[in-house]
C-alpha cells in the first residue's frame, strides 16, 4: 500500500468512534501533503495538495488531489457515499465505480493514544493552542494534532514496514465547519458527467519572509532514515535558540534512531567568535565555524502558499514556502508574521544516509530569556578536546534552518 492511498489525503485513518476527541461533523478544507517513499532501496519523494468535504452527518466524504511522485504527477478524485455503499475514483480521466463495505472513518482520535500533550504554535497575540496525540503500532509511529475543538491541525507518521516503508506531513489548511455547497458530493463529472468540483488553489508568486531576530522554542520531529537502502523510524525531541543579533545558535536534542541507542546531542555555534562545540553522548568536538549565519529570511526564489491551520477562532494563518536551502530540499511553514511553525527537510547526513523529517516548533517565545544558553559546555574544555573526524554510526545526524549543522 503506498502512502498516500494509506492517508487517503485525509489523515482519515479509520479511528475508534469511541475516542475522547472527534472533528466537527463537517467540514471541508485543503491539504499539503509531503513525504518519502522507499522503494527499491531508495526515497522517492512525494507530493500533493488536495480539497476535501468530510461529512459524518451523511456519511459522505470527497477528496480532489495532485500527486507528484517521483518524476511522475497524477490527479485522482474520489467520492465515497457510505450511505449509498459506493465509491467513484477518477484517475487522470478514467472513472471507477466500486461498493463500499464496512463503517464511515470517523475523523477521531483512538482509544490507544497517548494522553493528550498541550501546546502552542506561533507567538503573541497570533498563537494557536494545540494538542499532540502520539499513536504507536508494531512498525508505525504518528503524531495526531489537533486544536482546542478537536478540529485537525497537521497529521506526521512513519511506517518501516510493507514493501513500501514512508513518512508523510500533512498540513491542514483553510478548515471551515459545515458544506457550503452539498453540490461537491455529486459524482464525478467522468462518471456521471454533472457538477465539477473547484480545483486546488495554485501556489502563488514568493514573498520574502523573515523569522523573529531572537527565538527560543521545544520542539518534536518525526522522520525517515535510508540507510543503505534500509528504512529506519527517527524521533527528535529537542530545544532550539536563535540569535541573529549576536550571531549565535544552540540546539540541544535527543534522538533515537530504530534499533540504534538514544544519541545526546549539545550543538553550539558561535559565529561571531568562529567557533563551533558539538557534544554527543558527552563527547566534545570543537573547530572552528567558517560559515556564514543562518540566514533568517526565506529566499527571493522560493515559493509559498498562504495556509490556515485550526478553524474560526481556533485558527493561525501563515505560509508554506519551498526552496533548497544548504543542500536540503526544504519545506517550512509560518504564522503571518514569520514564526516558524514547521520544517520538512530532506538531505545527506553522509552519502550513505538519507533522511527526511518532518519539525515542529510548539511553545516558541521571541527574545532570549537566559543568555547563558549560549555559554560553552562544560565538557568542551582542553582536558575533554576530541578533534578527531565525527563518525555517523548512529546515523542520527540531521540539519535544520535554525542550526545550520
Amino acid at each position: 500500500m503506498n502512502t498516500l492511498a494509506l492517508v487517503s489525503f485525509v489523515g482519515l485513518v479509520a479511528l475508534s468512534s469511541a475516542s475522547r476527541c472527534c472533528a466537527p461533523p463537517q467540514l471541508e478544507r485543503s491539504e499539503y501533503i509531503e513525504g518519502r517513499e522507499m522503494m527499491d532501496g531508495k526515497m522517492i519523494p512525494v507530493k500533493a495538495t488536495a480539497r476535501t468535504a468530510y461529512d459524518a452527518t451523511n456519511e459522505r466524504l470527497m477528496t480532489k488531489s495532485t500527486i507528484t511522485r517521483g518524476q511522475t504527477t497524477e490527479t485522482k478524485h474520489i467520492l465515497s457515499d457510505y450511505k449509498q455503499g459506493y465509491q467513484y475514483t477518477v484517475v487522470e480521466g478514467a472513472c471507477t465505480k466500486s461498493r463500499l463495505t464496512g463503517p464511515f472513518p470517523a475523523q477521531c482520535i483512538p482509544d490507544n493514544a497517548s494522553k493528550g500533550i498541550p501546546m502552542y504554535f506561533g507567538a503573541g497575540d497570533k498563537k494557536i493552542l494545540a494538542t499532540d496525540y502520539i499513536v504507536k503500532d508494531a512498525d508505525m509511529i504518528s503524531s495526531l494534532l489537533v486544536t482546542e475543538n478537536c478540529t485537525p491541525f497537521s497529521n506526521t507518521t512513519t511506517c518501516t514496514s510493507g514493501k513500501t516503508p514512508y513518512v508523510v506531513a500533512i498540513a491542514y489548511n483553510g478548515t471551515t465547519l459545515g458544506i457550503a455547497d452539498p453540490a461537491v458530493f455529486d459524482i464525478p463529472p467522468s462518471c456521471s458527467h454533472e457538477h465539477r468540483v473547484p480545483d486546488v488553489q495554485e501556489k502563488l508568486n514568493s514573498q520574502v519572509c523573515c523569522v523573529p531576530k531572537q527565538f527560543e522554542s521545544p520542539g518534536g520531529a518525526l522522520g525517515l532514515i535510508d540507510v543503505n537502502g534500509k528504512a529506519l523510524k527517527q524521533t527528535i525531541s529537542m530545544m532550539t535558540s536563535y540569535d541573529s543579533i549576536n550571531k549565535k545558535t544552540v540546539t540541544k536534542s535527543t534522538t533515537i534512531v530504530e534499533n540504534y541507542p538514544p544519541t545526546i546531542t549539545v550543538e553550539l555555534k558561535d559565529y561571531a567568535a568562529g567557533k563551533q562545540y558539538e557534544v554527543k553522548n558527552g563527547v566534545c568536538t570543537k573547530g572552528p565555524l567558517t560559515t556564514t549565519f543562518p540566514d533568517q529570511c526565506t529566499p527571493a526564489n522560493a515559493t509559498y502558499s498562504p495556509i490556515v491551520m485550526g478553524t474560526g477562532p481556533h485558527a493561525v494563518k501563515g505560509r508554506i514556502y519551498n526552496y533548497m536551502y544548504s543542500g536540503i530540499n526544504m519545506t517550512f511553514i509560518v504564522t503571518e508574521d514569520c514564526v516558524p511553525l514547521t520544517e520538512m527537510l530532506n538531505g545527506h547526513s553522509v552519502a550513505s544516509v538519507e533522511y527526511w523529517i518532518a519539525l515542529g516548533y510548539t511553545g516558541l517565545t521571541t527574545g532570549i530569556k537566559d543568555p547563558s544558553v549560549f555559554n560553552v559546555p562544560a565538557s568542551c574544555g582542553d582536558d575533554h578536546l576530541n578533534t578527531e573526524n565525527q563518525t555517523y554510526s548512529s546515523y542520527s545526524s540531521w540539519r535544520h534552518m535554525f542550526s545550520n549543522v
